[in-house]
């Protein structure tokens, strides 16, 4: 064999043998079952209402998912959750009965609006500060009008509240004596560049527990005992008779979600909301006070005289603020 022959034939092999490694390098390996990615397993949030909902049940739907998937972002919920843990109160018929209030000096104040008692409180006239428990578990005892009262899971109503409702858009109602300063607000809120409207506004008892069942069952179908269904729903959803939307003087503003207070909407509201009369009814550091997690959308009537000294007291809650006025009404009384 000459030279230029055993030169050819091992060129021709060292071909050969190229395109062999090619497609051996070409070919896919099976996969290993072990080196694919673990998903994390979380624990799973019960699907958490509003307190209070859209009047539409597929609007509520859409708002429990918004706050489920909003709480399970943040490790606050466990505040929250503690505060539900709590018996909810007999009805109002079983308390005693309230009393008339007159202001310290001996006379009713009641306001041109046709509010009731209403006095100014000075800083250093304010009682000593209460534990959360005390504020939570805390019984009106005065009649202080028809604006101030107080409606948690410790002040509970045994029927419907008999007032004149009146249409504030969209078929939602309230009370005709506040719907004035409900108009004036979301117009003001507007006019100043911000989008605004009354999402949800007056509820029956009938239609509130319709709330709490159908949040009940949906706990229930994530696979819940009956008694964790109704802990996590106490949480989120007023009981029929403890919602402050029976009395028609609470409004919950657009969407139903946490994000609301990153809006200007909200910004607007915090800085003039009293000055209409309005109040936020559950804010985010008093959910032991209140009984119920951070809704920033939900705004409570209770007159401007009373608002704005809260504001200015730097009173969070309602609940503190009835008894702060109690308290002063007791003092007065039996000195």
């Amino acid at each position: 064999m000459n030279a230029s022959r055993f030169l050819a034939l091992s060129l021709a092999l060292l071909i050969c043998l190229s395109l062999l490694f090619a497609s051996c390098a070409n070919e896919k390996l099976p996969e290993d079952p072990s080196s694919e990615p673990i998903s994390e397993v979380s624990s799973f949030e019960p699907d958490p209402e509003e307190e209070e909902s859209s009047l539409s049940e597929e609007e509520s739907s859409n708002r429990q998912e918004e706050v489920s998937q909003n709480n399970q972002q943040e490790s606050s919920s466990v505040k929250n959750e503690a505060s539900s843990s709590r018996p909810v109160q007999n009805e109002v018929s079983s308390r005693p009965a309230e009393k008339p209030a007159t202001k310290p000096g001996g006379s009713a104040a009641v306001d041109n609006e046709g509010h009731g008692i209403f006095f100014v409180i000075e800083k250093e006239d304010l009682p000593a500060k209460q534990s959360d428990e005390f504020y939570f578990s805390y019984v009106q005892q005065y009649d202080l009008g028809w604006n101030m009262k107080l409606l948690n899971k410790s002040n509970m109503l045994s029927a419907d509240v008999d007032c004149e409702l009146v249409d504030v858009g969209s078929g939602r109602l309230f009370d005709a004596r506040a719907s004035k300063a409900l108009n004036q607000m979301i117009s003001a809120c507007r006019q100043a560049g911000n989008t605004i409207w009354a999402q949800s506004t007056h509820r029956t008892l009938a239609y509130q527990q319709k709330l709490m069942d159908n949040q009940i069952q949906k706990n229930l179908n994530l696979g819940y005992s009956r008694e964790e269904a109704e802990y996590y729903s106490l949480l989120w959803v007023a009981p029929s008779g403890g919602s402050e939307h029976h009395l028609g003087l609470a409004v919950d503003f657009n969407e139903i979600t946490e994000y609301f207070e990153n809006t200007t909407t909200f910004a607007w509201l915090q800085e003039n909301a009293a000055r209409y009369g309005f109040i936020l009814r559950y804010t985010e550091e008093d959910t032991e006070i209140t009984g119920y997690g951070y809704e920033p959308w939900h705004y409570r009537y209770i007159g401007p005289d009373h608002a704005m000294q809260m504001k200015e007291l730097g009173i969070k809650t309602l609940e503190e603020y009835v008894y702060t006025v109690e308290y002063l009404l007791d003092k007065q009384n039996n000195a």
